[in-house]
């Protein structure tokens, strides 16, 4: 056998290639662990955990470590409920991961996370080129979404739980001078009561945090089916001047906590509080500083209409719905005597033939007619949901079925009057100092009360008061101070209906529960209830007058008066002013009382007046001045 110097080539070059292929395959799985690995590092050790961003991100409330959102879900480490560095840490690594469908990854799971991250980090395009996320583009629409609005709801006297009004959020699509909007999304946050809840339940467990809350996304014609057509509720749609960056943060954040659990609490951690927190994450401007022991609704509005953001206003907008019931009395005020004496006859007879009701008027007020007719029927319709609404199903049907014999209508229907937005109304936490003079003696006074909005505070046509602990307290004998009167709530609603329709209700009523000290009569202190029903009429342009069967108990001085009550409550541009005067009858003593009484505010900015108080039973009066500021 030959040997040569020189062998075949072909079992190196093999070897050689062998080795490469190796190399490279043992390479690639560990590029981008490699870069995973960098991208952890570089969060550690910038702290971004500590960031205050990082930690709205996560619901970790100032001076804790732990999570307020209570599903599980929400976190990518098993930790991270109550571990920020660790959450941050599984969530970068989240960037890398391509294990499920895009969808499903986390990056798109918790597109605000990544858009943070990618603002404080270099992190790598995204793993498989498609940066796209197409769940949460589509929920979004983010291609026509134009703006943000936060929308106001009036209270609601009928539920405890809605007293002090309610917020929703909206993002909004396409023209802005679309006020309605009723194919936008929508959210509020809720807390998840059990059905057949009661009240007594209700309130202990909304109080104590007892109940899990979310918010939930749904269209706003469902919303507005609910607060404007069942609850008739007026809503104020403050529309936000948010940049694309501050939008696209809200957006991508409610995406992350919409069906997510949260602990509920009715004064605190409840539906606007949670608005706030995501507006404060959009915009890195703090809009609950002021949320300690509670946090009202129209708290975050007062907020909205006073920030400015880079030189300009937050609010761009405020847009006034008014509810189906003003949008009927409106188009019921625009008819005559005649033409509302015969919608109400059909209102009261359905079953009467719509040709004779109104055949004998021209088109055009038949057009105006059945509008209302048809305006009346929506009215109830809502509400009758739960009911057999059979009946008025009918009804509507043939009111529509004759209308389409009509012309279209040339003329707008009647709108109802803009009710002024609640934040052109003082703060609700009331601080006052004053002095009270009786036929006795004068003293200096202190007054406070944390929800304060009186009906000479009220803005709408209507006059409505909701005042709750309202105390006033006052220094005696140099330095002795004693608590004069403290009202748990007091409540008013005089209803002024603009038009006559048949079966509708024009009750108005007050409620008061006090302990307090009779100013007129005696000085001890004890429990104190009163309340009224009666009827309220508008008196000019500005002015309202009532009267009511009013009664007031006293334990302290076992008193329990009865009898009419009359009054007007006058509301100028300047001074705003209230008169009463009642005669009662006290079955206990067996004696007759007469009572006169007048209240004046003089406003000096909207968050500081002037209110003036005179009272008098004929043997003895009180007279008290004091200066309020309102936060």
């Amino acid at each position: 056998m030959s040997m040569s110097c020189f062998s075949s080539p072909w079992p190196l070059l093999g070897l050689i290639l062998s080795l490469v292929f190796s190399t490279a395959l043992h390479a690639q799985p560990q590029a981008p662990g490699g870069e995973r690995e960098r991208a952890i590092d570089a969060a550690l050790a910038a702290n971004l955990d500590r960031r205050p961003t990082w930690r709205r991100l996560l619901h970790i409330p100032p001076g804790r470590e732990e999570s307020e959102i209570q599903s599980p879900a929400f976190f990518l480490s098993p930790d991270g409920a109550h571990d920020a560095r660790a959450e941050l840490r599984a969530t970068v690594a989240g960037w890398f991961d391509t294990s499920a469908a895009i969808d499903a990854r986390p990056r798109c799971r918790f597109p605000a996370r990544y858009h943070w991250l990618q603002s404080q980090l270099a992190l790598p395009p995204a793993p498989g080129g498609d940066a796209v996320c197409p769940r949460f583009e589509r929920w979004a629409q983010l291609t026509d979404f134009t703006s943000v609005s936060v929308l106001m709801v009036s209270g609601y006297l009928g539920n405890p739980a809605s007293s002090f009004g309610h917020s929703l959020m909206t993002f909004d699509h396409g023209d802005t001078a679309d006020r309605n909007a009723l194919l936008d999304k929508s959210f509020s946050f809720g807390a998840l009561v059990p059905e057949q809840e009661n009240m007594l339940a209700y309130m202990i467990r909304g109080f104590g945090g007892g109940y899990e809350a979310g918010f939930s996304d749904k269209l706003y014609y469902a919303e507005d089916q609910v607060y404007s057509h069942t609850e008739f509720r007026d809503i104020w749609r403050y529309r936000l001047d948010l940049t694309a960056e501050q939008r696209y943060m809200v957006a991508a954040h409610m995406y992350e906590i919409a069906a997510k659990k949260f602990r509920y609490f009715f004064l605190t951690k409840n539906c606007t509080y949670r608005m706030a927190e995501l507006l404060t994450l959009a915009t890195g401007h703090d809009f609950t500083p002021e949320a300690r022991l509670w946090y009202v609704p129209i708290e975050l509005f007062y907020t909205l209409a006073d920030t400015r953001l880079d030189g300009r206003r937050l609010v761009d907008k405020i847009d006034y719905i008014p509810s189906s019931q003003r949008r009927l009395y409106a188009q019921f005020a625009a008819l005559d005597e005649d033409e509302a004496q015969a919608v109400n006859a059909v209102i009261v007879a359905p079953d009467t033939a719509l040709a004779d009701a109104f055949g004998g008027w021209p088109e055009a007020r038949q057009q105006a007619m059945v509008d209302t007719l048809l305006a009346y029927y929506e009215y109830r319709e809502a509400p009758a949901k739960d009911e057999s609404p059979t009946g008025l199903e009918q009804a509507k049907r043939r009111a529509l079925a004759y209308r389409l014999r009509l012309p279209v209508r040339e003329r707008d229907v009647p709108a109802p009057p803009t009710v002024a937005a609640p934040t052109r109304a003082h703060r609700p936490l009331r601080t006052g100092v004053g002095v009270a003079i009786s036929d006795t003696a004068a003293h200096p006074t202190l007054h406070w009360a944390p929800y304060y909005r009186d009906d000479l505070s009220s803005l709408s046509p209507s006059v409505k008061a909701l005042v709750a602990g309202d105390m006033q307290m006052s220094l005696r004998n140099g330095d002795d101070l004693r608590l004069d009167r403290l009202d748990f709530v007091r409540l008013r609603q005089l209803r002024i209906n603009t038009a006559d329709i048949a079966g509708e209700s024009s009750l108005s009523w007050q409620l008061q529960a006090s302990i307090d000290r009779d100013p007129l009569a005696g000085d001890r202190l004890g429990p104190h209830v009163a309340g009224g029903i009666g009827r309220a009429w508008a008196v000019g342009g500005h002015s309202v007058g009532y009267a009511l069967l009013s009664s007031s108990a006293r334990a302290n001085d076992t008193a329990w008066v009865t009898g009419p009550e009359a009054g007007l409550v006058w509301r100028g541009t300047r001074v705003k002013a209230a008169a009463r005067l009642h005669y009662g009858y006290d079955p206990i003593a067996d004696e007759t009382h007469t009572t006169l009484g007048t209240r004046a505010a003089l406003p000096i900015t909207r968050d500081l007046d002037m209110r003036f108080d005179l009272s008098s039973n004929f043997d003895a009066y009180r007279a008290a001045v004091n200066i309020n500021r309102y936060w």
